[in-house]
């Protein structure tokens, strides 16, 4: 299959790519609303693509700068558009975009089944855990004995941490899971560029 990668330059536009984004994810959680993406189309419209095979979307990937680096959105691909070169594509033009504007470091949230994606394409894993309580850092941080500490923080309602990885580890992902009530995990996957 051929297929193009397009940038995204009209709220209809905008809206028909968000749309399905949303059908091959489900509902997305904040900051990635149609909103958001909305007012990114104004301030760096180059970073929202889409993929185009045989006359219909296949693939997209919503970007948005935040900060010192470019936080990837939703990253879909159409099930039989899929180990095609779509995703790499459209991340090559999201790389590519990304240095021109200057910028040096790509960040994502990724669903498990996309994890080996990233990881091909370059990305560094990264354990993130939060848990709803305050004053957990210490014992969050005793339970890693092998990994970097990356960044952490402690709020009034929350204690975050995150781990470079070398590989994913699903084992202390478990670990932590098990260990803290209503622990949350994710792989956060960074690549600098």
């Amino acid at each position: 299959m051929s297929f193009i990668i397009k940038t995204v330059e009209t709220p209809e536009r905008l809206k028909e790519v968000f749309s399905f984004a949303t059908a091959i994810l489900g509902p997305l959680e904040e900051p990635h609303s149609l909103e958001h993406y909305t007012k990114q189309l104004t301030e760096a419209g180059q970073l929202l693509v889409y993929a185009v095979g045989d006359g219909h979307i296949c693939g997209c990937i919503l970007a948005s700068v935040d900060g010192d680096h470019i936080l990837v959105g939703p990253v879909a691909v159409v099930e039989d558009s899929r180990r095609l070169g779509v995703g790499s594509a459209m991340m090559a033009k999201i790389e590519a975009e990304a240095k021109k504007m200057g910028q040096t470091t790509l960040i994502l949230g990724a669903r498990e089944e996309a994890e080996p994606f990233y990881l091909r394409y370059g990305f560094q894993p990264n354990l993130f855990i939060q848990v709803p309580c305050p004053d957990l850092l210490g014992e969050l941080k005793s339970l890693n004995r092998a990994y970097d500490v990356v960044w952490e923080l402690e709020q009034d309602s929350d204690s975050k941490l995150m781990l470079r990885t070398p590989r994913i580890d699903k084992s202390l992902q478990r670990q932590y899971d098990q260990s803290f009530p209503n622990c949350s995990t994710q792989y956060v996957f960074i690549k600098k560029i």
